[in-house]
């Protein structure tokens, strides 16, 4: 009978389940010290969050990703890799620290500290994420009966960019803002509309599963992000150059470094115009050198099926005995 867990691994996978598991063991770590910074430094900007419902779940997301790419390996040694598995595990730690650490504890009082924050949820976190999925693990759940045809549907490109640009923009109207900062159960319902509807906007870019759900080619690839950024570059400019603060909930707040509520809501809206479209700027730069390798790739391959096909001509010439004519008589 095959055992569930794999008993037997390689040296390799067996290294990397171990340094997963000390992330895991740090990020328990620091439980007792965060918690206790949330009692003992609430209202500096050291203080930690104390949400147990987020550390052990990502503790328990963290887990069971390792139990199951530990079992895929078993089955296929290829399945998975090295730096699937640090991508994974990365987004999640990026995640606990947007979450938990001080950056959550200022972002409910200055609007800059929360774009950044925003930014880490919707543009570096889905990414990791699904580049360190590995296929085997969704096709089981892409087998379910009619499961694939709504991905196909939320993942078109036209689709995905609709609903994570309306989801971003609507998050931002002011009373829906002032509404999640102010109430902790509508700012978790917040963030996940950001994770989940980022993960379908980046999908026709890193699609873990391009068999089924198929990644748009580099040229489109470098085309849809380039267009995607767009709504980051409007939104960024009504908040820098917007002649008063749209945001009443950080009328009264403890703002960072003291400063006024319409400063605070032009920093923000250039973090969100400049370092947002940066990382859209260095996806796209990389799919474009990606795209002029392969490009460059298929050139050479065809140039050296060429130089091929000429050679095997000229050496069939060759062997012909020179002066005797090759009769096409029967």
């Amino acid at each position: 009978m095959t055992p569930i867990f794999p008993l037997t691994r390689s040296p390799q996978s067996l290294l990397r389940s171990r340094q997963s598991l000390y992330i895991l063991v740090a990020l328990v770590g620091l439980v007792p010290g965060y918690a206790v910074g949330a009692h003992t430094t609430s209202g500096t900007f050291l203080s930690w969050q104390f949400d147990p419902v987020v550390w052990l779940g990502l503790i328990l997301v963290g887990a069971a990703y390792i139990y199951a790419t530990g079992v895929l390996e078993q089955r296929d040694s290829t399945a998975v890799t090295t730096r699937q598995t640090w991508c994974f595990l990365g987004g999640l730690i990026i995640t606990f620290l947007a979450l938990q650490s001080p950056l959550d504890t200022y972002s409910d009082n200055s609007f800059w500290v929360h774009m950044i924050q925003h930014i880490l949820l919707i543009s570096v976190v889905p990414p990791l994420l699904l580049i360190g999925t590995p296929a085997a693990l969704l096709r089981p759940a892409l087998h379910i009966r009619g499961v694939l045809p709504v991905m196909r549907m939320l993942t078109n490109p036209g689709a995905a960019w609709l609903i994570a640009t309306a989801t971003f923009l609507g998050w931002h109207i002011p009373m829906l803002y002032d509404a999640a900062v102010l109430d902790v159960r509508i700012h978790v319902v917040e963030h996940l509309c950001f994770v989940l509807t980022a993960l379908l906007f980046w999908w026709p870019v890193f699609s873990p599963v391009p068999d089924e759900l198929p990644r748009l080619t580099r040229a489109n690839q470098v085309l849809y992000l380039a267009v995607s950024c767009q709504p980051n570059v409007l939104l960024g400019a009504v908040l820098v150059f917007g002649p008063t603060a749209y945001y009443a909930v950080y009328a009264g707040a403890n703002r960072f470094a003291s400063i006024s509520p319409l400063v605070d809501q032009q920093i923000g809206g250039s973090i969100m115009w400049v370092p947002g479209n940066l990382l859209y700027l260095l996806v796209i730069s990389r799919l474009f050198f990606d795209w002029f390798s392969e490009r460059e790739s298929d050139g050479n391959a065809e140039a050296e099926a060429d130089w091929q096909a000429a050679q095997a001509s000229i050496d069939g010439g060759a062997d012909r005995e020179p002066g005797i004519p090759v009769s096409t008589s029967v």
